[in-house]
């Protein structure tokens, strides 16, 4: 036999980096035993770590082997890096002397248990709320980021796609984490134009466009379509529903154009075979009918020389393309209206239609003195001038009358000398 001292150690106890290690005791062999001890530089770490196992107690030589189960490890000093909780055990051999020891030693292992994330509903529409679990992770404390926010479940409201990170530590001090994804979506709905509407009428047009998928269209009005048209005066509200059952509205108003202000020719009495101007404002186009007897009747003051008592009609339109109507009665006399004397003056009268000033350019002088009166339409007597005799033209104001249709006489103590119309424009 060999000379081997048979014996058992007692706890052995140490404090190394500020960690407890467990007791251990040494194993008795047939022969002798070698007192062995053992530590880990972390006995408890997170799951992926790892930790260095040491074994001591002992006197290291060529004829010691050390060996570490699980893994056949050897060496004094190994490094390790368990998967789950893991208790190793160190044997020492001494080949020499046929000499052996063990000693166990545990190493807890944290962040083993998984944690899950989970939405509520992990896809929303713009402005909705969703809510954030999570379930798992050996833990109560969950923190949600982006946002900072604790505990399961947690109520978000995200503004666009959005992950979503849970953390929780487990009793080890280990974290373990999980992602869920938010995503955000509905349509975008702007009115892109309003056409109002004329006055009395319903002629008004809005225009939208919105930019979901598969999007469907509902008016205030029942209307289905993106745009809509021939609209009264009124607010209107367009909800758009994309394939989500998202929704967007926005709202439009038609208002009414002004009603365009007017002014035409007085009903008027003129000699068969007489022209006369006719004249219209407050448009941007004017449509006078019947036109045949019209020089043009696309005009603003067309001549008119009907062969019979007529009634005009115009059409005028404003720069809003809205449109007003209004008549003017011409009746053609059959009866001897003013005659002129036989050797009667033509005069030339312009600008014709005028604002301010009127110009009477004879074709010949004058005679003899003579009167020059203005009337309206109703034969009332306006201005009156006299014009002497050897004078070829006259220069009348007439910015104190209002826009309308006017006739001047030029008479003489022989009787009449010329006579017209004219049109004043304001």
């Amino acid at each position: 036999m060999k000379n081997c001292y048979n014996f058992i150690s007692k706890p052995l106890i140490i404090l190394l980096v500020a960690m407890s290690i467990q007791n251990h005791e040494m194993a008795q062999t047939i022969n002798c035993i070698i007192a062995v001890s053992d530590s880990a530089s972390k006995d408890t770490i997170c799951l992926g770590e790892n930790t260095t196992l040491s074994a001591y107690g002992f006197s290291p030589g060529a004829t010691t082997t050390v060996t570490w189960i699980p893994g056949n490890l050897h060496g004094q000093k190994v490094t390790v890096t368990p998967s789950a909780t893991t208790t190793y055990t160190v044997s020492v051999n001494n080949s020499l002397t046929g000499c052996s020891g063990t000693s166990t030693i545990r190493v807890n292992i944290g962040g083993t248990i998984p944690v899950m994330a989970s939405a509520g509903n992990p896809s929303i529409c713009n402005g909705s709320k969703t809510t954030l679990n999570a379930s798992g992770g050996g833990g109560l404390n969950y923190t949600w980021n982006p946002g900072g926010l604790s505990g399961s479940p947690v109520n978000i409201n995200p503004n666009s796609n959005t992950t979503y990170t849970v953390s929780v530590s487990d009793s080890f001090g280990c974290t373990t984490s999980s992602t869920v994804s938010v995503a955000v979506g509905g349509p975008s709905v702007t009115i892109a134009n309003t056409a109002n509407t004329c006055p009395g009428e319903s002629n008004g047009i809005i225009t939208a466009s919105s930019t979901g998928i598969g999007d469907t269209y509902s008016w205030s009005n029942s209307m289905s379509t993106e745009n809509i048209s021939n609209l009264p005066v009124g607010t209107y509200t367009l909800t758009v529903t994309d394939n989500n059952e998202c929704t967007a509205t926005a709202e439009a108003s038609v208002i009414s154009f002004s009603k365009p202000v007017i002014s035409i020719s007085r009903d008027t009495v003129i000699d068969k075979g007489s022209e006369v101007n006719l004249f219209a404002t407050g448009g941007v186009t004017y449509l006078w009918s019947p036109s045949g007897s019209l020089n043009n009747p696309n005009i603003s003051t067309p001549v008119a020389n009907p062969s019979q008592t007529t009634t005009y009609t115009v059409i005028i339109t404003d720069n809003n393309d809205c449109s007003v109507s209004d008549t003017v009665n011409i009746t053609v006399s059959t009866t001897t209206g003013i005659h002129l004397r036989n050797n009667a003056i033509s005069f030339n009268v312009y600008p014709n239609p005028t604002s301010d000033q009127l110009s009477f350019m004879g074709s010949e002088p004058i005679q003899s003195k003579a009167i020059l009166k203005i009337m309206d339409t109703n034969s009332k007597l306006l201005i009156q001038k006299t014009i002497e005799k050897g004078n070829l033209s006259c220069l009348v104001d007439i910015h104190t009358l209002g826009a309308g249709l006017y006739y001047f006489l030029m008479e003489s103590d022989t009787g009449l000398i010329s006579r017209g119309n004219f049109v004043i424009n304001k």
